[in-house]
């Protein structure tokens, strides 16, 4: 349980609203994560004294020598003696504060920044929502290094070429040689998260006859002077790229197509703003 300061009408006011600066990170959570939210408040009630009667209260409190006497016997006496309760010994305090609404949060939730309090009292200043900022991000450890084939465009013609392919984050970056993957800029790169394939799998052998191939479905605005290729055709406004990449065993295949799902899964899971949308779709 993490709880926010306290926020008043008269030091934390910005606008129509009471701001709260806090800011929570939760790590390594499930996708069925639920966040229960509670938002309380506390009206102080006004001091019913008036300045006469707090100069009187003032005065009344004054220090004589009288009063010193009897606090330090008093004092003394705490010592031997404890003070019961006012209200016994199974008293419970009530606090002032109240309830105003627990709304829930999940996985659904990201990108809402507006959440209803449904238990707000008629009088109360408050509007009766909760505005928040809510972002997830994946943080995956999977990765994988190792030889592919790639099916490249080649002035309009494919060639198949042997690349060294990293896997991190949600790309697949790849060298010509191994010893080009720290001083060199990568050769190409694949964005997963423009991957619009639901489950990596071989490629069908009818289009792609190399063995332990597997098959990438990437999506990307159309650009003006694109052209279509053996792998890359445009439809509407939107270029779709068939990425052919081919291992040297099955297994090594395989295990690929593993770590590929997982990474794809996250990125759709707790990253769905990062994937690509076309534009006009939600």
């Amino acid at each position: 349980m993490v709880a926010t300061p306290l926020a008043s009408t008269s030091n934390s006011l910005s606008g129509d609203a009471l701001t709260f600066t806090t800011t929570f990170t939760l790590n390594d959570i499930s996708s069925d994560l639920e966040i229960n939210i509670e938002v309380y408040s506390l009206v102080q009630k006004k001091d019913s004294l008036g300045p006469d009667k707090k100069k009187k209260a003032s005065k009344s409190k004054a220090i004589t020598p009288k009063r010193l006497l009897t606090s330090i016997t008093s004092k003394s006496n705490l010592h031997s003696s404890v003070m019961a309760s006012p209200g016994g010994l199974g008293a419970v305090c009530t606090s002032n504060f109240t309830l105003i609404g627990s709304p829930t949060l999940s996985m659904s939730s990201v990108g809402d920044t507006k959440f209803a309090l449904d238990k707000v009292p008629l009088l109360s200043p408050l509007e009766g929502h909760v505005c928040l900022k809510i972002s997830c991000q994946v943080n995956s450890s999977v990765e994988e290094k190792g030889f592919l084939t790639i099916f490249e465009d080649v002035s309009g013609f494919g060639a198949w070429h042997r690349r060294w392919c990293v896997l991190s984050g949600n790309y697949i970056s790849y060298w010509t040689y191994p010893d080009d993957e720290k001083p060199k800029n990568p050769v190409g790169r694949i964005n997963l998260a423009n991957c619009i394939t639901h489950q990596v799998e071989p490629a069908n052998r009818e289009f792609c006859a190399r063995c332990n191939t597997l098959e990438l479905v990437t999506v990307r605005p159309q650009r003006e002077d694109h052209r279509e290729t053996p792998v890359s055709q445009c439809r509407d406004t939107l270029c779709v790229t068939k990425n052919w990449l081919s291992a040297d065993t099955k297994e090594e295949r395989d295990l690929w197509m593993q770590k590929l799902n997982q990474v794809i899964v996250d990125i759709q899971l707790w990253q769905p703003d990062a994937c690509y949308k076309p534009i006009g779709k939600p």
